[in-house]
């Protein structure tokens, strides 16, 4: 009868749920919805790369040279963009986004009115 060795037993003990783990997290992280976001932010971008290309190139502020030459990569597709890491950029040159998420709006109702 051949014997299994007892370190081959451990790896089989610890892989199973190791690799269940990875395959949750691999299948979670792409079923993961996708985040909602102000939609004046994509409108934002293309208004000051507009803004920021109508200056000559060796007249431009360090912030709009940044922002002009990430928008290029991602035009090229040289860099993965997404709006998440757009609106990190906006938010990390000072360019003031809309915020990522619309504020909720509750209706209101009057129960009492009074008149002066």
């Amino acid at each position: 009868m051949f014997k299994i060795h007892p370190g081959l037993k451990a790896i089989a003990i610890l892989a199973g749920p190791a690799a269940l783990i990875l395959g949750v997290h691999a299948v979670s992280k792409n079923l993961e919805p996708s985040r909602p976001y102000d939609p004046r932010t994509a409108e934002l971008m293309r208004s000051i790369y507009e803004r920021c290309t109508a200056v000559p190139k060796l007249e431009r502020t360090v912030r709009c040279d940044e922002y002009v030459s990430y928008f290029e990569a991602c035009t090229r597709g040289q860099v993965e963009c997404s709006l998440a890491s757009a609106h990190e950029l906006l938010a990390r040159l000072s360019f003031n986004p809309p915020p990522l998420r619309l504020p909720v709006v509750e209706p209101v109702s009057v129960t009492h009115a009074s008149a002066p």
